[in-house]
């Protein structure tokens, strides 16, 4: 049985680059690539992972005012990949995300993830949020 995952990426990206998912796809993950061209698409999504009831959400870039109330919505566990500190940083939903021990943050280089501390001290040591360091 497994862990099973359904992904949603902007159907942009779909058109860009195709389906970058296929060759790492594992046999439990389903990809759906639908729009996100303003408030009626992500309102569409939001519909569809109510009815999927996820225990988690996951980020691929969680550092912008809006999807970080997106995901805050559904009330459960957010992993997100932080890419840029400073826009983190200057999104306060996504540091009330933090605070609130509502996320778990990774960044895919140590300096980013000793920036995202610098910037958001209340991450150091808070009790449901952890950093994790990926060094490759």
């Amino acid at each position: 049985m497994g862990l099973g995952c359904k992904g949603y990426f902007n159907s942009r990206i779909f058109g860009s680059r195709g389906d970058f998912f296929d060759i790492v796809r594992h046999p439990n993950v389903e990809m759906t690539y639908p729009p996100y061209e303003g408030k009626p698409n992500w309102n569409t999504v939001a519909g569809h992972v109510r009815e999927q009831a996820p225990r988690l959400l996951y980020f691929n870039t969680l550092q912008r005012d809006g999807i970080a109330k997106w995901g805050d919505q559904f009330g459960v566990p957010i992993l997100a990949v932080v890419h840029n500190p400073f826009l983190f940083k200057r999104s306060e939903p996504c540091v009330d995300l933090a605070r609130r021990g509502r996320i778990d943050m990774f960044g895919l280089a140590p300096h980013v993830v000793t920036k995202l501390v610098e910037l958001v001290p209340e991450l150091e040591g808070a009790p449901t949020s952890t950093i994790l360091r990926v060094d490759a």
